[in-house]
């Protein structure tokens, strides 16, 4: 059975399927795991399952045109309520959804990183890293830092892989052990990666001190951080403009 994607349920209509107990087989099965791990997938669902509950309250069952009209009224009015805590929700979700890294922290070797060693350890470690595995990669770098080689690409590339193995507290508590350090080649991207993992732990405001930090600056990633910004302000923004629930 192909895993289910959050692009599976919004593209198959699967939330609202499942909520109207449309769904067998594998593909519910299959609907069930990943809602299991995936709280986008829960929100909507929940969303899905309170706007049925309202249409089943304001199905009409009455005949005289004012009936109908006051059930209508009451079910825009309902509705409106309902846009608005959906506003309300998505916002943190956003939030969150921008802290996701696609690519993790490229690895350019020591000579470019001034890395302390090239031990055995930290290079296995790296080899693991290059290859997305994660789980081998911070074991690694955690029996590098143990030996003391390349202490300080070991915490980066730790927290790094942290991050992307979904650790977001150890990600966010590694990338600041790393600015500890000051001002070292890994300091701009430790600010950057460290706000990823912020936004991941609904930390919106302290994921903000961290890219303000690096946007002044005119290379890419003070660009990239600029624009992750802008991008939290207008969702902030929206928010912001919601109609009040009542």
């Amino acid at each position: 059975m192909r895993t289910i994607t959050c692009e599976d349920v919004s593209a198959k209509g699967l939330a609202e399927r499942y909520a109207a107990m449309r769904l067998r087989g594998d593909e519910a099965a299959g609907f069930e795991e990943h809602l299991l791990g995936c709280e986008r997938c829960q929100q909507e669902l929940r969303f899905v399952a309170a706007t049925r509950k309202v249409l089943r309250e304001h199905r009409p069952g009455i005949r005289r045109r004012w009936q109908l009209a006051a059930a209508a009224a009451s079910l825009l009015a309902a509705a409106g309520i309902l846009i608005a805590v959906r506003a309300r929700v998505e916002a943190p979700l956003e939030m969150r959804r921008l802290g996701a890294v696609s690519q993790p922290p490229l690895y350019l070797g020591e000579t470019v990183r001034a890395a302390a060693s090239g031990d055995s350890l930290f290079a296995a470690a790296m080899q693991a890293y290059d290859s997305h595995d994660w789980d081998a990669a911070l074991r690694g770098l955690v029996r590098a830092r143990a030996a003391g080689a390349a202490t300080l690409p070991a915490e980066f590339f730790g927290a790094a892989a942290s991050l992307m193995a979904g650790q977001d507290s150890a990600a966010a508590a590694g990338f600041e052990r790393v600015l500890r350090d000051g001002d070292t080649p890994y300091a701009a991207e430790a600010h950057y990666y460290r706000a990823k993992a912020l936004l991941r732990l609904d930390r919106a405001a302290d994921a903000r001190v961290e890219l303000a930090l690096i946007a002044p600056t005119s290379d890419p990633l003070g660009a990239r951080s600029q624009a992750l910004l802008d991008t939290l302000d207008a969702v902030a923004g929206s928010a912001a403009s919601a109609p009040p629930r009542r």
